[in-house]
């Protein structure tokens, strides 16, 4: 694997490491990271260590990646409040059919 395949993220401080192709993936086109990698953002800046820094709450991120990955689970996620919350997050990423999904398993959550 080449170093150029490998972006390092720091979100508020927190570092995450993910393949290009990831961040580039159909799950995330028209998204944020669309504009982070073609370099016409100005949302993400990169640091000395040439990790990109998003200046965003870490705590939900690892499922912002799950999803680029397809490995995502919406129902796996414990509480209403920490799914607002990443819906949230997947809405300010431009992750708009990862809030849907969300959605629907809190409109799940309610009918219970």
């Amino acid at each position: 694997m080449l170093a150029s395949e490998v972006v390092r993220l720091n979100v508020g401080g927190a570092h995450f490491e993910t393949l290009r192709s990831t961040l580039s993936s159909p799950q995330a086109a028209q998204s944020r990271f669309e504009t982070m990698l073609d370099g016409t953002q100005a949302w993400a800046r990169q640091t000395i260590d040439g990790a990109y820094f998003i200046d965003r709450d870490p705590r939900h991120f690892r499922h912002i990646l799950n999803y680029l990955r397809a490995t995502f689970q919406p129902g796996s996620i414990a509480g209403r409040q920490s799914l607002l919350e990443l819906k949230q997050e997947a809405e300010w990423f431009g992750l708009l059919p990862m809030a849907q999904e969300i959605d629907q398993v809190l409109f799940g959550l309610e009918a219970e």
